[in-house]
C-alpha cells in the first residue's frame, strides 16, 4: 500500500501523479481523516508542512513524526522541504530506514498543471526504488541524482534566486515609476534576453509572499548564519521585500 502523509497541494498533486503506480493510495492527514501509518505501508510519500520556527529555522517535527511511524521496510520519499540539520537529524535517528529526499517545486496556485508537466526530478539518499518508479511511469522525466545535502541546497537556492529576481524587478519598477518610464516596455526588453527570461519579472503585486519563498529564504539565511556565511545579496532582497509588503 502507498501512503501519502499530508494532503495539502503537494499531497494532492502526488496522489494524482502516483495513481498510475498504485491502485491503493491511503491519505493520512488529521485535517481530513483518522487514518494512520501502519505495518502495511510499503511506500510512503511525505508531504507534510515544514513551517518556519521562531528562530527562522525549518521545523521538521511533522516530517520526523511521519518517518518515525513508518515501518522499516517502507520506501520513504520526502517531498517536504527539509534543512541540512533536518536531514542529519533524520538519518541519525533512523539509520535503518530507507529515506529518499526529493525537493519539490510545485506552485500552490498551479500545482495541477505543474505535476502533469513534470519534466525533471531530483533524487537523493536511498533513491533506487523511486528512480525505477519514475522511469516506469514516465521515461521522459529527467532524473538528477545528487547527495541529500546537494538536493537541499538546490531547493533553497533555487527559491532564493527566484525571490531575489522578483525583488530585482520590483527595483526596476521603482526606477521606472520615479522617472516616468513605461515599466512594461522595460521589463519585456530585459526579459527578452534568454539568459534572464520572463518568469518572475511581472510586478502584479509588490514583492513576494506565498507558502515557500518567505520561509525558505529565512531558513537559508539561518543556515548561512550557523555556518558563518554572509548571504548579503539575499539579505538585501529579503529586507527590501519586507518593506514592500508592509507598505501594501
Amino acid at each position: 500500500m502507498m501512503v501519502i502523509a499530508g494532503y495539502g497541494f503537494v499531497g494532492k498533486a502526488y496522489e494524482i501523479f502516483f495513481s498510475n503506480w498504485s491502485d491503493s493510495i491511503k491519505i493520512v492527514d488529521p485535517k481530513y481523516n483518522n487514518n494512520s501509518i501502519d505495518n502495511d505501508t510499503r511506500h510512503l510519500v511525505v508531504c507534510v508542512p515544514t513551517p518556519q520556527k521562531d528562530n527562522n529555522a525549518c521545523d521538521i517535527s511533522q516530517v520526523y513524526k511521519v518517518v518515525e511511524a513508518a515501518p522499516n521496510h517502507a520506501e520513504i520519499l520526502i517531498k517536504s522541504t527539509i534543512s541540512l540539520d533536518g536531514w542529519k537529524i533524520l538519518k541519525e535517528a533512523f539509520p535503518q530506514k530507507k529515506i529518499c529526499f526529493s525537493p519539490e517545486f510545485l506552485r500552490a496556485g498551479n500545482y495541477l498543471n505543474d505535476i502533469k508537466n513534470t519534466k525533471s526530478v531530483i533524487l537523493s539518499g536511498d533513491y533506487h526504488y523511486w528512480a525505477d518508479q519514475y522511469s516506469i511511469n514516465n521515461q521522459e522525466i529527467k532524473q538528477h541524482i545528487v547527495s541529500p545535502e546537494e538536493a537541499i541546497m538546490i531547493k533553497y537556492f533555487r527559491n532564493a534566486f527566484l525571490a531575489t529576481k522578483v525583488s530585482f524587478f520590483n527595483h526596476v519598477f521603482d526606477m521606472c515609476d520615479a522617472t516616468g518610464i513605461d515599466f512594461d516596455q522595460v521589463r519585456a526588453g530585459i526579459a527578452a534576453d534568454e539568459r534572464i527570461g520572463h518568469s518572475h519579472t511581472f510586478v502584479e503585486q509588490r514583492g513576494w509572499g506565498g507558502m515557500c519563498f518567505p520561509k525558505d529564504t529565512a531558513a537559508l539565511l539561518k543556515m548561512a548564519q550557523d555556518n558563518k556565511i554572509n548571504l548579503n545579496t539575499l539579505e538585501a532582497a529579503v529586507d527590501y521585500n519586507s518593506k514592500l509588503r508592509k507598505n501594501t
